[in-house]
């Protein structure tokens, strides 16, 4: 049986298991979102007369979302969209297996004209999970003759942004804010402000995670009954990463979470909406009439491995505070329930993916988003009304662009 782990030491010890076979199918990797970036991102890259553009994802994982968006910009160029003459495209990922299968997947399609890896050989054995003692490039793949080069980086996110110094057009981050460290508090019935704190540790065959409400002289200010987070780590990444983008350079946030600085503990009193089978998650005794967010914190797990991590809701209201200080920040809903209901897509439904997955070339992307951000908050409140029953824990697309 191991020690008590902290959110932080379960996640390095799911990603040190999982490794390689690590393939997040994400709602960023699936569906309509890849394609709606790349609208967006031609479009912004027009307005700003580019035709060379240099890309960043961080947390890229196997690169499901990277070969998606690749391939959504390709049948793009081939039509009315302005085609980029040259795009390299670097993926970083704390996994170097991860890193590894997504080259590996690369060289068997055989459509790249060539892989380099430092050194000049594929390394041999099983990649050392863990954090790098510094960003280490994985490979250079270069596709489509000499304009797409795709580079992998072995590198912890904020390692990467302290360490670089190349500008960047655009920066992507696909659900990785949720996994970064993080406090969370809550305020009960009676205004009483407590620390929310996940420990976990297993006896090699099951988990057992504890959530733990202890007394916090340092929480916010918040409403009764409310829920916030802060996370330094994800607040010390965006703030780089708008370092490192070029004046009119654009960053992409895809994740779940909520809008405002706090949220009702009524989104996450039912608990999370599923954990793995071999999984005990265990609550400490709320006070009579007083509700306690037993869903903030989420669980997954892999059965094979079983190995563990946990996820919390992310505060976009703490990251568009810092990214308005350098540029302009918009906050919206992703659209997923408007896609599954089945409603007809359209523009003017305030959300990710109509408002920028149904862009045309002629489109006007400064004035779209002058309009959205202006109505971000009124289309997050009918998006919330109309099709989650009331619920402000969603997912959510911030998209910054630099002064």
């Amino acid at each position: 049986m191991t020690d008590w782990l902290d959110k932080s030491q379960v996640n390095a010890r799911y990603y040190a298991a999982v490794a390689g076979d690590i393939a997040f199918e994400t709602e960023a990797s699936l569906g309509y979102h890849p394609g709606t970036v790349a609208r967006l991102l031609l479009a912004h890259a027009a307005s700003l007369g580019k035709e060379n553009v240099r890309i960043l994802e961080i947390g890229a994982s196997s690169c499901l979302f990277a070969r998606a968006l690749l391939g959504e910009l390709r049948l793009l160029g081939a039509t009315a969209w302005p085609e980029l003459v040259r795009l390299d495209y670097l993926a970083v990922d704390l996994s170097r297996s991860a890193l590894e299968r997504a080259v590996a997947w690369e060289e068997a399609q055989g459509t790249h004209r060539r892989v380099l890896w430092p050194g000049g050989a594929r390394p041999s054995g099983p990649a050392r999970p863990g954090r790098p003692e510094k960003p280490a490039m994985v490979a250079l793949v270069t596709i489509e003759g000499e304009e797409v080069n795709v580079g992998y980086v072995h590198a912890d996110a904020n390692q990467f942004v302290e360490a670089n110094t190349l500008p960047f057009d655009f920066v992507i981050l696909n659900e990785l804010l949720d996994d970064m460290p993080c406090r969370a508090f809550y305020a009960d019935g009676g205004g009483e402000r407590l620390e929310l704190v996940p420990l976990a540790h297993d006896d090699g065959e099951r988990w057992t995670v504890r959530i733990d409400a202890r007394d916090a002289p340092d929480a916010p200010a918040l409403p009764e009954e409310s829920v916030t987070a802060r996370s330094a780590e994800s607040v010390a990444l965006v703030e780089g990463i708008a370092r490192l983008l070029d004046p009119g350079g654009m960053l992409i946030v895809h994740d779940y979470g909520f809008p405002e600085d706090a949220n009702g503990i009524s989104d996450y009193e039912p608990g999370p909406p599923s954990q793995p089978s071999f999984v005990e998650v265990e609550y400490p005794q709320a006070s009579a009439g007083h509700r306690f967010p037993r869903g903030f914190f989420r669980v997954f797990g892999n059965e094979a491995l079983r190995a563990i991590q946990i996820t919390n809701d992310v505060n976009f209201a703490e990251l568009a505070a810092i990214l308005d200080a350098t540029g302009e920040t918009l906050v919206l809903p992703h659209g997923n329930q408007l896609v599954t209901s089945g409603a007809p897509l359209e523009r003017g439904q305030g959300v990710f993916l109509t408002e920028f997955g149904l862009l045309e070339p002629r489109d006007d992307l400064s004035a779209v988003l002058e309009r959205l951000r202006g109505g971000q908050a009124e289309a997050r409140d009918r998006y919330v009304r109309e099709h989650v029953n009331g619920h402000r824990s969603l997912f959510l697309d911030l998209v910054y662009v630099k002064r």
